[in-house]
This record gives C-alpha cells, sequence and structure tokens, in this order.
C-alpha cells in the first residue's frame, strides 16, 4: 500500500521564548525544526505529504515555498481543538488516498530514516492496521502511555493526565506518531470526542476506537529514545542540539588514554603514585629535545587502563616547563584520529607543528596546542591536550 503522511505543525510553542514563531519554525542549529523533519520524510518518497497548519500559518506557509520539497499540502486547522481534530483537517487530502498514512509531529528534528523504515517494515511484517511508535523512557512523565495486558499485548493509550497511578508507574511511552489505513483512520476520527481533563479531540482515541472494531494494532518500540523526543522548551532544543551535533560529529572521544603530572623534581611524585598508590612502573621516556624525563606508569585494568606520566624538565632552565601548570599534559582515546583532526583544526582549533605522528606510545597521536593564536584561537588553555587513536579492539568495546 502506498505512504502519504500528516504532519502536526498548528502549534504556539510559548515556552520557546519566540512568540512571533509557530513552534515549528524556532531554529536549531539555524534551520527551523520543521526542516529537519521534512528533509527526512522527503527521502521516504510519500506519495503526498500533508502540513497541519495553524498559528503563523503565513510564515510556515513561506517556508514550504522557499524550499523544495515534493507533494507538500497544506491545510489549516482553526481553531485548535487537539491533535486527533488536527488530523480530521487532513481528510479532504487523504480520506481517498487508499493509503498507510504516517502521522508524526513537526517538532521532533532528530526522527531518523533508519527508524521511520524499520517501523514502515514492523508495520507491514504484521499486516497491522494502526501501529504505534513507542519507546522505553527512564522518565515517563508528560507522555500517554502504552498500556499492554499481560501477554504483552498493546491495549490502549492513556494521556498523562487522564491516567490513574498503576498507568503513571508504566514507562513505555507513546511518541506521537502512528501509521493507520486511511480509510479506518478517518471512521475513527468520526467518533472521537473530548470528554477528557484537556477538553480536546485526542488523536490517540483513535487506537481504541480502531481495536474495537476489530482491527490489529500493534506498538512497536524504537531503540533510540533521543529521536521521539519533542521540543516543548529551550532546555529540550539545547539538549536536541547538543544530540544533534555529537551524531553529525565524524569521530568520537571513546575516553582517557592517560593524563602527565609535571613538575620541577618528579621524585615525590612517583613515591606517591607508585609506593603509596601502588601504580606499577611500565616504561621510562627521555627526550633531549623535548627536555623531558618522565616515568610512565600504569592505573586501572583491561579497557579501563589508563597510562599516567609523572614528568621533569631535564634542564629546569629550558622549555617546555613541564612542572606548570602542575596537570598539563591529558591524552584521549579517539576513534578516528583523522576525522578529529581535520573536523577540528577547520573549526579553528590550533594543533602543535607536526600534525599527526607517531607518539611515545606506540599510537598515532596528534596534540592540541596549549596556546592558540589569531589564526587558530581555541587551545588547551594551558593544557597541551593529546589525542591518541583507539586500537580497533577498544573502539569495539566501548562505542
Amino acid at each position: 500500500m502506498k505512504l502519504t503522511v500528516a504532519i502536526l505543525a498548528a502549534g504556539k510553542g510559548t515556552r520557546m521564548n519566540v512568540p512571533d514563531l509557530p513552534k515549528v519554525l524556532v531554529p536549531m542549529n539555524n534551520k527551523p525544526l520543521l526542516g529537519y523533519v521534512l528533509e527526512t520524510i522527503e527521502q521516504l518518497k510519500s506519495s503526498k505529504t500533508v502540513v497541519i497548519l495553524g498559528h503563523e500559518k503565513e510564515k510556515v506557509n513561506n517556508f514550504l515555498s522557499q524550499n523544495s520539497f515534493s507533494n507538500i499540502k497544506t491545510v489549516l486547522q482553526e481553531p485548535q481543538l487537539g491533535t486527533g481534530h488536527a488530523v480530521d483537517q487532513t481528510r479532504s487530502e487523504l480520506i481517498e488516498s487508499n493509503s498507510d498514512v504516517m502521522i508524526l509531529c513537526g517538532d521532533v528534528p532528530l526522527i531518523t530514516l533508519e527508524t521511520l523504515n524499520s517501523f514502515i517494515k514492523y508495520h507491514n511484517d504484521n499486516n497491522s492496521s494502526l501501529t504505534v511508535l513507542s519507546a522505553i523512557a527512564p522518565n515517563p512523565t508528560g507522555y500517554g502511555r502504552i498500556i499492554r495486558d499481560d501477554n504483552n499485548n498493546f491495549v490502549r493509550i492513556v494521556e498523562q493526565k487522564d491516567a490513574n497511578e498503576i498507568e503513571k508507574s508504566v514507562n513505555e511511552i507513546n511518541s506521537g506518531t502512528y501509521i493507520v489505513k486511511s480509510e479506518l483512520l478517518f471512521s475513527a476520527l468520526e467518533r472521537i470526542n473530548n470528554s477528557n481533563a484537556q477538553g480536546e479531540y485526542y488523536l490517540t482515541d483513535i487506537v481504541e476506537i480502531i481495536k474495537n472494531d476489530g482491527y490489529k494494532v500493534m506498538a512497536y518500540p524504537t531503540s533510540n529514545i533521543d529521536e521521539i523526543h519533542g521540543i516543548n522548551s529551550i532546555d529540550d532544543l539545547n539538549l536536541a542540539e547538543e544530540k544533534l551535533n555529537k551524531s553529525n560529529r565524524e569521530f568520537n572521544i571513546l575516553g582517557l588514554q592517560q593524563i602527565a603530572i609535571g613538575s620541577e623534581d618528579k621524585t615525590k611524585h612517583s613515591q606517591l603514585w607508585q609506593s603509596l598508590f601502588g601504580l606499577p612502573k611500565i616504561s621510562e621516556y627521555r627526550s633531549e629535545s623535548e627536555n623531558v624525563d618522565e616515568d610512565i606508569l600504569r592505573i586501572g585494568k583491561g579497557i579501563a587502563e589508563v597510562e599516567v606520566d609523572i614528568m621533569q624538565p631535564l634542564d629546569i632552565n629550558k622549555k617546555p616547563a613541564v612542572h606548570s601548570p602542575t596537570l598539563n599534559h591529558i591524552g584521549l582515546w579517539v576513534d578516528n584520529l583523522e576525522a578529529a583532526y581535520n573536523s577540528l583544526e577547520l573549526n579553528g582549533v590550533r594543533f602543535t607543528p607536526g600534525g599527526i605522528r607517531k607518539g611515545a606510545s606506540g599510537h598515532n597521536v596528534c596534540f592540541i596546542h596549549p596556546k592558540g593564536n589569531e589564526q587558530s584561537p581555541i587551545s588547551g588553555e594551558g593544557v597541551l591536550i593529546e589525542l591518541v587513536q583507539a586500537p580497533k579492539e577498544l573502539i569495539n568495546k566501548l562505542k
């Protein structure tokens, strides 16, 4: 069956501190939230995508007209009487579509194509008439709960404000994303009412209606709860930006590889760390060119092993002055050192001369300079940061 899409985009977003914008146009990394959703939907190649407008509809329309999204139609929800009422506004566009209608919110920018394709496959493989996308939430407060029977079969969705204490303790939540056969969708929407705590027409009510009509209804739990989080506050937006930036990075910091402790005389440090802390000394390193004499110790075991370097200058009158500051060198395991170097350099990070090379540890390394300059102002601010290429076995265990 062909796929069509309905996107809820009528909300005000009163907690976003941008009263002149609808919530779906609030920018995240300089792109509106709705833009992320539509770019993902575009890859699904739906036969039609209907965007439900409301608050500041002209601005959303302008955004849509300025971008080349395929097969976009718009409908207006006015007044705004709930999510069920919103989806019902797509009736003129979708009731005769003979399609599976995917319904999702315009403020879920982290939803991925991979998740949506898995969701669609689950729906089709199980010959479901309606499928809910769900997730297991560490803190389900504020979300509708997925209620299952003793055999783990889906029963219904109950909203937070209408849930009893037992239902509130359930941690499987409704994402607000559904796939439902078009002919069943609009039949069910005709029968929902607003007899609830909010006095609104809940889209969730169609689930119980369709199930009671004898059709197969299921819930598919996604493995990544971050993808389904809606943006309802500035804190939500900041968190989503952080997660998006992390997922877009070409490299990851896997953990601490080493620390270096400098002093004019390493004797007392070595006594503390070796004799009193019990750290074994695994090697030494001396370099005239680097003016350094160090004992290399080991702390931890297995994948938690970290190198501790106790350093002193060979000549106190020569640079580098490894005794100041006290902690002046930190090494970090990186899964893709070349990608890290290129990405950070493009973003204004200053590296020490020499680029990527073989380090004393035997691994490829590069060093973020402890001091920046005008061309590359970002630095370690007094700490020499060493990025170390992690071996494959460590990457596989830590990622």
